[in-house]
Formats: structure tokens, C-alpha cells, sequence
């Protein structure tokens, strides 16, 4: 087993792959910042699960044994199987019993994305996925990773983190996509922090700058080169010598200032607005967008030359809905940033019950917005009155037959494979597009919180 917090490492990024599936455990409701870990499946056919005097786990054979520390979980709690293609968990007589998806079942399929609820231990599989031999072992993921955004347990982002920590220390610019609220900013500054450059970083929002001011911004000004040029000033691209410039928003940024840039970045020099001497620049570039800057190219709106320039790397950032697995440990950081002194903080079953269940459409950001409020509210523990109206609503899967939860549970594999487009989940599913937007409606699913731009 491994830690998993990140740490500066280098090696290959060419490494053999393979398909593989996973159980997860979660999060751990009365001790929400504990350890949670990635189990590989590979070869195995059954799992019992409960309680021990310590999390462990062992392999004999086809047989995985996963104990946890969690007092409301029986010795011998539940088992899973692996049978005709697909898992069924059972109850083994625990007492405070078995919940698959908000509903109390003895036995149940399991396909992947359920959530079971055995105590305060919440686990769930994971759908096969392609990995590399690396991250076909068991991860475990311990109550010491303290930075949001560092840690994960999706093998495929975990490899992407991997490759970005070797790109960390060198001079090639990377652009960082994803849905707005994904953590861009923030991984931003710790490739920037991963850097070891001398210089700080210095971050603009190119969508939060007037059209007409944003070279000066960018680029500086000689004094007097334009009415309120009272002295010569230093633009974001000199301040950032020696250190990174994050440009935020890049698809919003109007195409002559893209010509400007380009120039800049391509010379290693900027001149201030208004001037004629040049100054030396060394300068790392991070750009960061929600939007398809492939798609701008195309429509004219962003220039072909300059993307190649800012691409010398590029990480897309999933919805949170994509990484669901890797709630608990979101949790566990940001719990640690916003209550640090209050490491004895719990959150109910039925709390975390809502917050595993919710689709969470404004990513990272809205889940730190919603712990700052309850954090605000609670004493000694999360209840769902502390969180938005969504929590106290009763959970949709619990209220669908087997063939609806079967209907939902593909529905959700297929919107995660198609990143949200529903005309493809359409087609896959065989039916019209109407159709599958009332199947979404009907299930409380946001085809938007999967899509990655």
C-alpha cells in the first residue's frame, strides 16, 4: 500500500496500462478527515467487510477482507460477490444493518457508482477504467494529506497528477481546463509552489478586465501613453519575472491582446504601453478555461498560434460528479482548512447520506461553500438542517423500483462517458433525445455537472 499525498517525484511518463476495477471506501461520517482507500479488484470474487481494531485489510486467493475501525459496523458486516458479470452484496446478519443507496436492504446489485452505507463507513466501486500498472495497487489515503486538491483516488486523474508534478519544475507552459469551480486557481499555485522558481505568482482574470485597459494590465505603461498614465508602471508580465503568470479565464482574453501576447512569449521581452525599450522576461505561463478553446480556433475567436504557445501542456480538471469517489477526502481537506480547530467535528449518516447523493453541479467550489456554512451552524456534528434545502429533500433512488435505480445507474455511467452530451447518451441507449431528458429530469441528474467545458 501506498500513502497518497503528492510529493515531487520524476521517472517515464511512458508506462504500461491496463483495465482494471476498484472498490472504494469512501468516508468515514465520525471521522470525517480519517482514512479512506482504493482496493484493486483484480482476480477477486468475494470481499467481506467489517469491523476491526484497526483498519486493514488481507487477500487470500480470490477472497479480499476489508476491516475498519468504525464501532457501528459488526465483525462480520457484509460480503460482496462477484457473479453472472456483476456484484451483489449481502447482509451477514449485521446489527445496525445494510443501505445501498439510501434504502436498508439485505441483499442488493451493486453496480458501479452505488453508494453503500455499512455504520459510518460509506464505499462504493468503481466502473473499470484504464490505469497504469502503478495504480492497479491498493491505495491508501491517510488522515495526514492536509492540501485540497493534492490527493485523489480516480486512478486516471491520479496518473494526469503524476505528469503534471514532472512538468512542475521545468519552463513548459500548461493550460488547465475543466468546469468553473473545478480548482484551477489552486492548482495553479501548486504547480507554482512545485516550481522551486524564485519569482511569486501573479494572476490575472482576463474576463474581469475592460477590453480597453487589458494590455496596460498585461504589459505595463510608459507614462503619459494614455489619459490616467500619470507615472511608468510595471504590467502583470514583468511583475511575473522570474516567478509564474496564471492567466485565468484565457478564452476571454480580445484577440488583439492574443496577438500581443503571443509576441511577447515568443521574443522572451515585453515593452510597456507607450515605450520603445524592451525588457527581458522568464516567465512560466499557466492559462486556465472552462472553454473549448479548440472550438474558439475554429469560430476565429482565439488564435491557432497562440494555443500552440500556451499548450506545451494541458490537464483537464473533472466535475466533482466525474470524481464522486474522491468526495470524502475533499471533505477531510477542506474540514482541515476551514475548522482546524476542530478536528473532533463528525457528520451524520444521514448528512453524509445527502452529500454523497448530491450531483454537486458547481464542483469544489460549491462543497467548500456548503462546509462553510454548515461549519457556521454545527457544534459537534454536520446535520443535514446545516446544509442546503437539497439535504432535507428525500433521495431519489430511494424512491425507484429495481428497474429505475438499473434505468438511473446507466444513466450516470453513460453521462460520465459521454461527458454530458445527452444526444450520445441518447444514441448509446437507443432512444430520442426527449426521452432521455425526461429520464434526467425524472432522476434528479444535471447533464451539465459532467460535462468538462
Amino acid at each position: 500500500m501506498t500513502n497518497g499525498t503528492i510529493t515531487l517525484s520524476s521517472g517515464p511518463t511512458t508506462r504500461p496500462r491496463r483495465i482494471a476495477e476498484h472498490l472504494y471506501i469512501v468516508f468515514d461520517s465520525e471521522r470525517p478527515r480519517g482514512e479512506v482507500a482504493r482496493y484493486a479488484l483484480e482476480g477477486v470474487t468475494s470481499i467481506e467487510l467489517g469491523r476491526a481494531a484497526a483498519h486493514d485489510s488481507a487477500r487470500e486467493d480470490d477472497r479480499l477482507r476489508v476491516g475498519r475501525a468504525d464501532g457501528a459496523m459488526s465483525t462480520r458486516h457484509a460480503e460482496l460477490r462477484f457473479e453472472r458479470g456483476g456484484w451483489t452484496i449481502t447482509d451477514l446478519g449485521s446489527k445496525n444493518g445494510l443501505w445501498v443507496d439510501g434504502r436498508q436492504v439485505t441483499s442488493a446489485p451493486l453496480p458501479p457508482g452505488t453508494i453503500v452505507q455499512l455504520g459510518h463507513t460509506f464505499i462504493s466501486l468503481g466502473p473499470p477504467v484504464d490505469v497504469t500498472l502503478d495504480d492497479v495497487r491498493d491505495l491508501v489515503v491517510r488522515d495526514d494529506a492536509t492540501t485540497v486538491g493534492t490527493t485523489t483516488l480516480v486512478p486516471s486523474l491520479r496518473a494526469a497528477l503524476a505528469d503534471l508534478r514532472r512538468i512542475a519544475r521545468s519552463p513548459t507552459p500548461i493550460v488547465l481546463t475543466g468546469p468553473t469551480g473545478t480548482g484551477k486557481e489552486r492548482m495553479a499555485q501548486l504547480v507554482h509552489t512545485a516550481s522551486g522558481r524564485a519569482g511569486q505568482l501573479v494572476s490575472l482574470n482576463c474576463g474581469a478586465v475592460p477590453a480597453g485597459l487589458i494590455e496596460s494590465e498585461l504589459f505595463g505603461a510608459k507614462r503619459g501613453a494614455f489619459s490616467g498614465a500619470g507615472e511608468d508602471r510595471a504590467g502583470l508580465v514583468e511583475t511575473a519575472t522570474g516567478g509564474t503568470l496564471f492567466l485565468d479565464e484565457i478564452g476571454d482574453l480580445p484577440l488583439d491582446a492574443q496577438a500581443a501576447l503571443l509576441r511577447t512569449l515568443e521574443l522572451g521581452e515585453v515593452r510597456r504601453v507607450g515605450d520603445t525599450r524592451t525588457r527581458k522576461l522568464d516567465v512560466r505561463v499557466i492559462a486556465a478555461t472552462h472553454r473549448d478553446l479548440e472550438t474558439m480556433v475554429k469560430d476565429g475567436a482565439f488564435r491557432e498560434d497562440l494555443l500552440a504557445r500556451l499548450s506545451g501542456h494541458v490537464l483537464a480538471l473533472p466535475p466533482l460528479a466525474a470524481r464522486a469517489v474522491d468526495l470524502g477526502i475533499l471533505i477531510a481537506g477542506l474540514l482541515r482548512e476551514l475548522a482546524p480547530d476542530r478536528p473532533e467535528l463528525a457528520v451524520s449518516t444521514v448528512a453524509t447520506r445527502a452529500l454523497l447523493a448530491y450531483s454537486w453541479p458547481r464542483n469544489v467550489r460549491e462543497l467548500r461553500r456548503c462546509l462553510e456554512r454548515a461549519l457556521s451552524l454545527a457544534t459537534t456534528r454536520i446535520e443535514p438542517q446545516h446544509l442546503p434545502e437539497w439535504a432535507s429533500a428525500p433521495s431519489v433512488a430511494a424512491t425507484l423500483d429495481d428497474d429505475e435505480a438499473a434505468r438511473r445507474d446507466e444513466l450516470i455511467r453513460l453521462l460520465a462517458l459521454h461527458e454530458g452530451n445527452i444526444s450520445a447518451v441518447a444514441r448509446a441507449m437507443g432512444k430520442v433525445r426527449p426521452q432521455v431528458q425526461r429520464w434526467l429530469a425524472r432522476y434528479g441528474l444535471d447533464a451539465e455537472a459532467y460535462r468538462k467545458s
